[in-house]
């Protein structure tokens, strides 16, 4: 692997894959005389917040380049999920009241933001009004709701959509012909369905899936082929293409793809036709999924796991069960101690498909 995915970050606005609007929003603010103190970029992991928001802070700056960017101390970079509570906000607040050195701005991204604690929120605001006119924010989150509601009043929220599949497809191509890689079409459209609209996981798998400058995706050890076979295939099949899938993606990614294709192909009844899925089976999904899937949601990890059973029946009753006459997963997830649904959902497919390698 060449690490694509850092190689072929776009490092001006001009090198952004769609994201137009708030590309072109981002822009007009740089040519205001005045900065918002606050920049919030709210969308989906993988759909280029971190990166937009290091490309405004380079210009905000009024830096030569983006390679500058890393190498000037008027720039400082907090993970959120490591660094939210309010003793690391306390250390911006120290910082934002000074000048900055280098720049016209000191500029502070947190990634991940809505994890900060209200604490650390709080504070951050006084870190925001004590360093008017001589810092600036960018906050980069997937759940903007989270922050406060006195975060949203001082900044700009500017919320960010996934990649289109042609989006994906253009920009694959263009690091092909940059790399001499040898590729089919139908390749590309098989990353962009699997990437479900995040181009960094696009590039990782093009670069995954790239040997000796040909790209070659295996039939049986990609995701979206054990999708299917989840839904049709029998049971030697799908435990085969899980542990092919499982030797190039972790579980958690599995999982966060399966959630996806099996809400799209609920929601979507064209994508589900466009891919050999059903009128009938479709709709049984999304029965599912409003019946105890998508409401009652720890139930979704149980399904997924034993999908060729339960969406290929009526009897959603069928659902509510571990494989095989196992313990039931639903049980051991529901008997979890008390955390998000979210959290309860993806350890509860973790287990599952856990036990069924």
């Amino acid at each position: 692997m060449q690490n694509f995915t850092l190689k072929y970050r776009p490092r001006t606005f001009n090198d952004v894959v769609g994201q137009k609007e708030v590309v072109s929003i981002l822009q007009r603010i740089l040519e205001s005389p005045v900065q918002p103190p606050l920049i919030i970029l709210n969308g989906a992991y993988g759909s280029g917040k971190t990166t937009l928001a290091r490309i405004y802070s380079y210009l905000v700056m009024g830096l030569e380049s983006y390679e500058d960017l890393d190498m000037c101390s008027d720039f400082l970079e907090f993970d959120g999920a490591s660094q939210g509570k309010v003793d690391a906000i306390r250390e911006i607040l120290t910082l934002a009241v000074t000048s900055p050195l280098f720049s016209k701005y000191k500029v502070f991204l947190i990634d991940e933001a809505h994890v900060l604690t209200k604490e650390a929120q709080r504070a951050l605001l006084k870190s925001m009004e004590d360093g008017i006119g001589k810092s600036l924010f960018v906050l980069a989150t997937t759940e903007a709701e989270k922050l406060l509601p006195t975060i949203h009043s001082r900044g700009v929220l500017l919320n960010i959509t996934t990649f289109t599949n042609d989006d994906i497809v253009q920009r694959l191509s263009y690091i092909c012909s940059l790399e001499s890689i040898q590729y089919e079409k139908s390749d590309l459209d098989l990353i962009a369905i699997i990437s479900q609209g995040h181009m960094r996981d696009a590039v990782k798998y093009l670069d995954i899936y790239t040997e000796n400058n040909k790209l070659v995706i295996p039939e049986d050890a990609n995701p979206y082929t054990l999708a299917k076979l989840l839904l049709f295939g029998d049971d030697k099949s799908v435990q085969a293409s899980i542990r092919r899938v499982l030797n190039t993606y972790s579980v958690n990614e599995l999982y966060d793809f399966m959630h996806n294709f099996f809400l799209k192909v609920a929601l979507d009844i064209p994508f589900a036709n466009s891919i050999g899925i059903d009128l009938s089976t479709a709709l049984r999904i999304e029965t599912y999924f409003n019946r105890v899937g998508y409401i009652s949601q720890v139930t979704f990890a149980v399904d997924v796991a034993n999908a060729r059973h339960a969406l290929l029946t009526s009897d959603t009753n069928k659902m509510c069960f571990g494989l095989r006459g196992k313990k039931s997963i639903k049980e051991t997830a529901l008997n979890m101690p008390e955390v998000p649904l979210d959290k309860q959902i993806k350890q509860g497919l973790i287990a599952a498909l856990r036990e069924l390698v």
